[in-house]
Order: C-alpha cells, then structure tokens, then sequence
C-alpha cells in the first residue's frame, strides 16, 4: 500500500504522455518508488535558494525527474524533461525560469533529498511559492 500520494504538473503530466522506452519505464518505477519510500526515493536535493526544496531524481539517460513536497505525505512531480543544458528544454533551467529565479550561483552540492530526521524538505515559507508555482504549471 502506497504511503504517500503523487500528484504531477501539467507540465509533467504533458512531458510525461510523450515518453517511450526506458524513459517511460523508469518514470513508472520511479513513482512506484515515490509513492512507497517518499523523499527517500529522490537521488539528492538542488542547490540555492527556493530550489534547494526540489529534489531530483534521474531516469534513463539525461532525463530528470524534479518532486516537491508540499506537506509529509505529498510528492508532487513538478517536471520531467531532459538536462540538456539549453534555456528551452533543460530541465533545471525550465524550472528558475518558472520560478523566475537566476541559476543558483553556488556550487551543485546535491545533498540527500531527505533531512537527517529522514522528512521530506518542506519549509513553510516555500508552500506558498510551491502554490504559485502549481498555478504556473496547472497543478490541481
């Protein structure tokens, strides 16, 4: 039985409804693995500010997985695209541009998505910012 439930972005749900092969397959697993374990499914956490309550998870390839966790028992998958390294369809780079964020300047850490306490990286400040951004991307 799943302990967390999943909600994605239209942005996410569109990207998602184009992906074939092991894309797609990872994708399936990956929300398997986020609706069973939460921010313990996540690789790391990225680096700056706003985004460092993102997490990311990698599928196949330069494709990437971008959740966000609006309480402890929510994961929200706010983007799957490529990490292309181009303003258009880069993943990371999609997402300050939502956010409306300059690329954090400080050097990519990627810490445990998860605090030491084993809880997602919720911060009440950002639920509302993770509110405007559901606006943005058509969340419900």
């Amino acid at each position: 039985m799943a302990r967390f439930q999943i909600k994605v972005t239209l942005i996410a749900h569109e990207s998602v409804k184009r992906l074939k092969g092991k894309v797609q397959a990872d994708f399936s697993e990956a929300v398997i693995d986020f609706a069973h374990r939460g921010c313990a499914a996540a690789h790391y956490r990225l680096t700056g500010e706003v985004v460092e309550h993102v997490c990311c998870r990698h599928l196949y390839g330069s494709w990437r997985l971008l959740a966000a966790f609006p309480d402890d028992r929510t994961v929200v998958v706010l983007d799957v695209a490529q990490h292309t390294n181009k303003r258009d369809t880069d993943v990371y780079l999609r997402l300050f541009d939502i956010l409306n964020i300059e690329q954090p300047a400080r050097p990519r850490t990627k810490p445990p998505c998860c605090t030491p306490n084993a809880e997602p990286p919720i911060d009440a400040d950002l639920l509302e910012g993770l509110s405007v951004l559901a606006k943005r991307l058509g969340t419900d």
